[in-house]
């Protein structure tokens, strides 16, 4: 199995969001929070949709500065339209859905590139950013991919795009907005949780 096979392998994906299976962290509130127990909330997926939808539909294109003029650069790159050329039905709008997806939810967005033999990109995966870890060899960094096979896989720069949702000083990942605000969020679980149980036993006080 050849490495980028191990590194792609089998994605999930619910609503262009990674979900893994991450130790939840337990908040104030008593409830356990994760990436997927958070989209369980009404609001926090909607929002996060919201967000990812509208990114997602707002034009791209690519660049070139000649003379230090901006110009269109054509012919424009295959991966605009068609990201993953064995998938058609996987366009441009979902690759960036699922980059704004990763970005609001693990607060990382970690971009595969695959190039062809002449060095061209010809294939753009989102990849799970739990499985991506940062580290830094004279000042550089590189990355520790995990592959579905959980053989650790090393990768330059030139083959990841790392965006980081906030990060300040020598942060070389992002904090997670999820553990960041996982309070409010428990709040917001069990509330949910509390009116469904008030609903389920009638909507009916129980007796002092």
């Amino acid at each position: 199995m050849s490495i980028l096979r191990r590194i792609i392998g089998e994605t999930r994906a619910i609503g262009g969001t990674w979900i893994t299976d991450n130790q939840p962290l337990v908040s104030s509130a008593g409830v356990a929070i994760n990436e997927q127990t958070a989209l369980s909330i009404g609001a926090y997926y909607a929002a996060v949709k919201l967000y990812a939808d509208t990114v997602a539909s707002l034009p791209w294109d690519t660049y070139i500065r000649i003379d230090g003029t901006r110009r269109p650069y054509r012919p424009s790159p295959s991966w605009l339209t068609t990201p993953q050329p064995g998938n058609p039905n996987f366009t441009g709008f979902d690759l960036k859905h699922r980059m704004v997806s990763s970005l609001l939810v693990d607060g990382n967005c970690f971009v595969l590139f695959i190039r062809g033999r002449n060095g061209d990109i010809v294939e753009m995966r989102v990849l799970d950013p739990k499985r991506v870890e940062i580290r830094e060899r004279d000042g550089i960094p590189y990355y520790i991919v995990t592959a579905q096979d959980n053989v650790a896989v090393e990768l330059t720069a030139d083959a990841i795009l790392h965006i980081p949702l906030f990060a300040t000083g020598s942060m070389l990942r992002a904090p997670s907005p999820v553990e960041q605000h996982r309070t409010t969020l428990g709040l917001a679980s069990t509330t949910q949780l509390y009116s469904a149980k008030f609903y389920e036993q009638g909507a009916s006080p129980s007796a002092v």
